[in-house]
């Protein structure tokens, strides 16, 4: 007879990364409440639940876009919980129709108190473009305007947020003119809390 999942709601992700010292401490006092008996199944979930740990969270096929309005990178994203502080780095894999095309890369996400990051995107050899500062979702506002073409390229965002409500934040990209751009398979977010 196979087991059931204490937890049917929670999903378990295996990292790579070591659990931090705030899942064990909540994994510590599940297994202690359920012992005593003193808390029911619902509320040991919200606890579960009130704990995001770091990770890592690759796209597993190419998405291309033909358009120069900006969208999002589906399952290029982490969750994130109101009030805590997230550090994060989307490393994205990309290519453009020809190196005359550009790309535009940022974020979205929920309502932040807290919101600091930057994109560096590859131009030509050795050159890069590169927005600082950056504060609010969808900046920088154009793309680049040359890209390495056919190749595969790989731009960084990085950045902290500390969110004023719980969501999700994702990954975000258009073509320079609307001509094919592909983010490649194998791009991924890392991110922590801290």
């Amino acid at each position: 007879m196979k087991a059931k999942p204490l937890f049917p709601n929670q999903t378990v992700t295996n990292t790579g990364l070591a659990p931090s010292q705030e899942l064990i401490e909540v994994v510590q006092r599940i297994v202690g409440d359920i012992l005593a008996g003193e808390e029911g199944l619902a509320a040991l979930q919200a606890e579960v639940d009130a704990v995001t740990p770091e990770g890592r969270t690759f796209i597993t096929s190419n998405i291309t876009k033909t358009s120069a309005v900006i969208g999002d990178v589906a399952g290029l994203s982490f969750p994130v919980i109101s009030g805590r502080r997230y550090h994060f780095t989307f490393m994205i894999y990309f290519a453009t129709a020809g190196a005359g095309d550009g790309i535009r890369l940022s974020i979205n996400g929920p309502a932040a108190a807290q919101l600091g990051y930057e994109v560096r995107i590859p131009t030509a050899t050795g050159t890069e473009s590169l927005a600082l500062g950056l504060g609010a979702y969808d900046l920088p506002a154009a793309a680049t305007t040359t890209g390495l073409g056919a190749g595969t390229t790989l731009a960084c965002i990085t950045g902290v947020i500390i969110p004023s409500a719980s969501g999700t934040v994702i990954a975000r990209y258009a073509s320079e003119a609307g001509n094919s751009t592909t983010v490649r398979a194998g791009s991924y977010v890392e991110w922590f809390q801290g």
